[in-house]
């Protein structure tokens, strides 16, 4: 279509499927305001708009699919501001807004998933803000170069959300007071060329950010996390806040690189020590089916994983010079150790000999391992090797024991040094016991002597 203004605004497509697929709006602008497609799925698959702007405002596509894939938009701004997309999906995948701003502010996406897959913004304000996406969004190798993307106040509710190997280098990523509510949401191996800000924003689920290159500044105050929070290998190269943030479980930062202090001032992350029921991988001793008493009172964490996650917060809160947080991180590293790395009376290790033809070795497996090997020899094969396995015999190492009932008294007297009114409380507590014991034991008192006539006589 070309030659002027095409002017479908307040246009009713109800017969069956809307096909503009592959169409060409190239003499003008092309508005679709307030437009109702509700007879079936709705085609601008490959549609180029070059003449001008392109306005889908407060449209609805209530029919079936939206499919948007592969479109251009060149000419201007393509504005879908409070558009709705009800059934299905909403397909933007491998679409170009080369034009001017793309703007999706306060468009709802009720479908099963929204779509823009390998998208490009690249003209200008990529604009997101008060979008509501009920169901899947995926922005998976979606290429932000324009100029800020905005997802201000976004809210992902049920579905997940993904923008996995996207690529943000225009000025901003912003996604202040947004909300992530579906099942996970995930950034790994994402770009940031500049600054991302999420501060204030909630995620209600897990949310993953491995291996993402942060090159400029990233903002995660006052942020909450619900779920699991996993920052393995990410790279940041300038500032990363984490002022007030809230972690319901320990974040995993093992192996991220920081070339500027993490910033930890009033960080907060739920206990994850507390009294559990027994479960199938309960690191605690068991009497048949049943932990043993006391063991079964005291308090555990339920990922192993939580010593290795706090060890490497504690050397990040090092390299802050944040003492408070250092002290705090070393407290939760030996807690978490607690039944998993440190056994109450020590640990069994089962002992099995191998030969590979290069001699026989020692080694310890697991128990269940070693209950499958029969007495004798086993043949089998390893990595194409025949390789002869033979049990040993069990033996019992008290290591950890020490560390178990050390760490436990430590924390009791002192919470591991952080306390001077604890220690003060059980020297108190002592002083009084030894004082009771004193006078409950004390000898009875000394005989005296009376003077009387005749010499000294002993009274008793």
């Amino acid at each position: 279509m070309s030659g002027g203004t095409a002017k479908f605004d307040g246009a009713g497509f109800s017969g069956g499927a809307a096909r503009f697929d592959n169409a060409k709006f190239s003499g003008g602008s092309a508005s679709f305001d307030n437009a109702q497609f509700s007879g079936g799925d709705t085609w601008f698959s490959g549609a180029h708009f070059s003449g001008g702007s392109a306005s889908f405002n407060a449209a609805q596509f209530t029919g079936g699919a939206a499919r948007f894939g592969k479109c251009q938009f060149s000419g201007g701004y393509a504005s879908f501001e409070r558009a709705k997309f009800y059934k299905y999906f909403a397909l933007f995948s491998g679409a170009r807004f080369d034009g001017g701003q793309a703007s999706f502010k306060g468009a709802e996406f009720s479908g099963d998933f929204a779509s823009f897959q390998k998208a490009h913004f690249n003209g200008g304000l990529a604009d997101f803000q008060g979008a509501i996406f009920a169901g899947h969004a995926q922005f998976n190798n979606t290429r932000f170069s324009g100029s800020e993307a905005r997802f201000d106040g976004v809210n992902f509710t049920k579905g997940y959300a993904t923008f996995s190997g996207a690529k943000f280098s225009g000025r901003a990523a912003i996604f202040k007071k947004a909300t992530f509510g579906g099942d996970y949401t995930r950034f790994d191996n994402a770009v940031l060329q500049e600054s991302i800000d999420f501060s204030d924003s909630l995620f209600l689920r897990n949310a993953y950010f491995k291996q993402v290159v942060f090159n400029g500044p990233v903002s995660l105050a006052r942020t909450t996390f619900d779920g699991s929070a996993d920052f393995t290998s990410i790279h940041s190269k300038v500032g990363f806040d984490l002022t007030k943030a809230r972690f319901a479980e320990v974040p995993s930062f093992i192996h991220a690189s920081f070339n500027q202090p993490l910033r930890l001032d009033n960080l907060r992350i739920d206990d994850p020590v507390q009294r559990q029921k027994a479960w199938d991988d309960d690191p605690r001793p068991r009497s048949g089916d049943k932990v043993s008493f006391p063991f079964s009172l005291m308090r555990l964490t339920r990922d192993r994983e939580d010593e290795a996650k706090y060890r490497e917060l504690r050397k990040h809160a090092i390299s802050a010079h944040d003492h408070e947080r250092e002290l705090e991180f070393h407290a939760q590293e030996i807690r978490c150790r607690r039944f998993w790395t440190d056994k109450p009376w020590g640990r069994w290790v089962w002992l099995v000999e191998e030969d590979a033809g290069n001699g026989p070795q020692i080694r310890s497996v697991s128990r269940k391992m070693y209950n499958s090997f029969s007495v004798g020899s086993l043949e089998r094969d390893r990595s194409g090797r025949s390789v002869i396995l033979r049990r040993i015999d069990k033996h019992f190492r008290p290591a950890g024991s020490a560390g178990f009932w050390f760490g436990w008294a430590y924390e009791r007297v002192s919470n591991f040094g952080r306390s001077l009114i604890t220690p003060a409380r059980w020297w108190l507590r002592l002083l009084v016991l030894f004082a009771l014991a004193y006078l409950a034991f004390a000898r009875s008192p000394a005989p005296t002597v009376a003077p009387v006539a005749g010499g000294p006589v002993l009274a008793c």
